[in-house]
């Protein structure tokens, strides 16, 4: 339950293919491209910030992000697209 949340939902994402999980969820989903701040001003409680990060990390923090992709779903819905466009091979190991 999310009694008292604001703002948008954090997707953490890691794979080798930067470019073509970034085109992935663009098509898909239709995501989009942003910087951290503009996202920020432009996502709601209902989106989605997914950070695309190279697989090298033990943690995962917003700086190591190569791509920031603004989703206007929730990350379930997102998740499960992967999931179900077979679009989990584009995800690390």
């Amino acid at each position: 339950m999310l009694l008292f949340r604001m703002g948008p939902r954090y997707l953490f994402i890691r794979t080798e293919d930067i470019e073509g999980t970034t085109k992935f969820l663009e098509k898909s989903l239709n995501g989009e491209v942003i910087g951290f701040q503009q996202g920020m001003g432009r996502a709601s409680e209902n989106s989605t910030l997914c950070f695309i990060t190279g697989i090298n990390y033990e943690k995962t923090y917003i700086e190591d992000a190569r791509k920031i992709v603004l989703i206007n779903d929730v990350a379930s819905v997102i998740l499960s697209t992967i999931i179900n466009s077979r679009g989990y091979n584009l995800l690390q190991n």
